[in-house]
């Protein structure tokens, strides 16, 4: 089974190999009832650790990969979004063996990188959530999941570490927990314990070999509430992207230079897809699989026919996309003898002013999402973009503008991991311009924050 890169990149945490096992004690953040003091608990070893947490540990598993996840509330799985995306079902497997083929995805969260799988019919006893915010800097800690798993029916693995530093992601009032544990591709979802046997965490977020993260357990749990309540929690709206009901031809229309259409690709494994596009204006058209790998990548005409094929490697969702290398409107011609299941952007062309804060989401690898912002002569903004899941990178530009009124940048916005974007523009002209984010490598996707400010 072929693990997602992207799990291996952005999920989980990372190991420096410590020692540890002494039943030493040390202060609660709450102490008995009506005392006001802190209590003493005695740490567990690690095997006593594993013995209690483990059993709800779920491994999972879609045609793109596999992950990890908790049991808690009424039957209900914590994951990461990454885990389960694009799919509404899942296969869940549990450590006493029981299987949950096609357990469906109540929800996610795409900002905070949170899933809710089931509700399944479980005699596990499910894991609360522990605020371990508290914890003092080099405590021990434990990562519970299922790295690079291999079996169809595996056992759950531990790793062990230190919480070496808490990270606030003040934007989204969002604290991590960064600690030493080792991660692995599978482990996204699993749980970061304490060593007391309390879930403290869910890992997540990695930057690199540089450092990873883990949501506190604290903020989880109102996530999850509303996950399940059916509350949109990241303000993003329905981003599924259907899978069914496409056509073999279609004639769409772009609007610009960063506009673009793409389409689903849903066949079985060694399919191969022929695409043809006719347009008056430049045509460009991509075929990239779930990790932003193209299979296509193809303008070789400036106007006219452009045809192309490519044989799909997995049998998983691609995504087929059509832009121009022009800045006028034009109108484009698909035919293809696979079907294609239209996707419709709601971040392309929305609108955007000088004091906004707004929610946005890059929905497939190789996405670039445009706004459209008014600004006058002389006027000076500050755009930035903020996110854990995307490393944002963020164009200005209008239409027919010269090279040097053309301005980008990637990592100057600082943010939990040093990537954000920000820039400060002074429009040298009073119309619109197009601000737009995307990913600097094109290949994660997620939400992200974009701000328009004032600059005096």
């Amino acid at each position: 089974m072929r693990h997602l890169l992207i799990a291996i990149v952005m999920a989980g945490l990372l190991l420096a190999s410590c020692s540890g096992g002494e039943s030493t004690p040390w202060p609660s953040p709450t102490g008995p009832p009506g005392t006001g003091e802190p209590t003493l608990k005695t740490a567990l070893q690690p095997k006593d650790v594993f013995a209690k947490v483990s059993p709800a540990v779920a491994f999972i598993e879609t045609p793109s990969g596999t992950g990890s996840g908790v049991v808690f509330g009424d039957g209900y799985i914590a994951t990461c979004a990454y885990v389960v995306w694009p799919y509404t079902e899942a296969r869940v497997v549990l450590p006493d063996g029981s299987e949950y083929i096609d357990a469906p995805v109540v929800g996610t969260d795409l900002l905070s990188d949170l899933a809710v799988i089931g509700p399944i019919d479980t005699g596990i006893d499910p894991l609360p959530f522990v605020d371990g915010e508290d914890i003092e800097i080099g405590n021990e800690m434990y990562l519970i999941g299922y790295p690079m798993e291999p079996d169809e029916f595996p056992q759950p693995a531990i790793s062990e570490g230190l919480l070496s530093r808490i990270r606030e992601w003040d934007r989204h009032q969002m604290t991590c927990l960064q600690t030493s544990t080792d991660i692995d591709g599978g482990q996204s979802g699993g749980v970061l314990v304490s060593q007391h046997g309390d879930v403290v965490g869910m890992s997540g977020y990695a930057f690199g070999e540089t450092f990873a993260l883990s949501t506190s357990a604290k903020d989880l749990s109102t996530i999850l509430d509303r996950i399940i309540a059916g509350d949109d929690v990241d303000g993003l709206g329905d981003r599924t992207l259907q899978m069914e009901g496409g056509q073999f031809q279609y004639e769409v229309e772009l609007a610009n230079y960063w506009d673009e259409k793409m389409f689903v690709v849903n066949e079985q494994r060694e399919t191969l897809v022929n695409v043809h596009v006719t347009s008056d204006n430049d045509a460009i058209f991509w075929l990239i699989d779930m990790t932003g790998e193209r299979l296509l990548d193809v303008d070789e005409e400036v106007s006219g026919m452009e045809s192309a094929s490519a044989k799909t490697e997995y049998e998983e969702p691609y995504f087929f996309i059509v832009g121009q290398c022009s800045q006028s409107p034009g109108r484009f011609e698909i035919t293809t003898n696979c079907e294609l299941t239209p996707y419709q952007d709601p971040d392309d062309g929305r609108p955007i002013s000088v004091g906004d804060t707004l929610v946005g989401n890059l929905d497939y690898p190789a996405d670039y999402d445009w706004f459209e912002l008014h600004l006058d002569a002389g006027q000076a903004v500050r755009i930035s973009v903020d996110s854990v899941l995307i490393d944002p990178y963020l164009d200005v530009d209008y239409l027919w503008a010269p090279e040097d009124d053309v301005v980008s940048d990637d990592d100057s916005g600082g943010g939990i991991f040093g990537t954000n974007a920000e820039l400060v523009y002074e429009a040298p002209r009073t119309g619109d311009y197009f601000v737009v984010v995307s990913d600097a490598y094109d290949t994660e996707f997620g939400g992200y924050y974009i701000s328009v400010a004032s600059v005096e």
